[in-house]
């Protein structure tokens, strides 16, 4: 049996990965982890009224007591979509979003240093038509 390995993993944290702490993404075509600040544009494709569940990893170069990840929107691109945020090890379900409020926070409490620490961010649109929008993922740590 052949194992493929295609996914993420600790090892491939490197120094340079992040300062301090950031939000990453696996790069498939290059197999490494990226940090979503190392690209220009992060766009993804959503179809009409079909929801998205995206994954990226945060990853504490450094000791923190909290990690806060949030989502942010203008006024106006709120109202085409809704994106929510969970912080989990395990992939979650879109029922798994259904009780938090839209641009929530996620709080980490004492995250493990140099370990990918999955965030999955579900994208909803709210109108049937293709628009670009903006959000933000803020992070803060202390």
């Amino acid at each position: 049996m052949i194992n493929i390995i295609n996914t993420a993993s600790d090892a491939m944290i490197t120094g340079a990965t992040v300062d301090g702490v950031g939000l990453c993404y696996y790069n498939y075509e290059t197999e490494e982890i990226l940090e979503l600040s190392s690209i220009a544009i992060n766009s993804c494709s959503v179809s009409p009224m079909s929801p998205i569940i995206k994954k990226y990893y945060m990853i504490a170069e450094t000791a923190f007591s909290y990690v806060n990840i949030s989502i942010s929107a203008t006024t106006i691109d709120a109202r085409y979509f809704s994106a929510k945020i969970i912080v989990n090890e395990v992939t979650p379900n879109k029922n798994d979003f259904d009780d938090l409020t839209e641009f929530n926070m996620a709080v980490v409490g004492n995250p493990l240093v140099n370990h990918l620490i999955p965030v999955w961010i579900l994208i909803e649109p709210k109108i049937s038509a293709n628009i670009d929008i903006s959000m933000a993922i803020n992070i803060e740590a202390a």
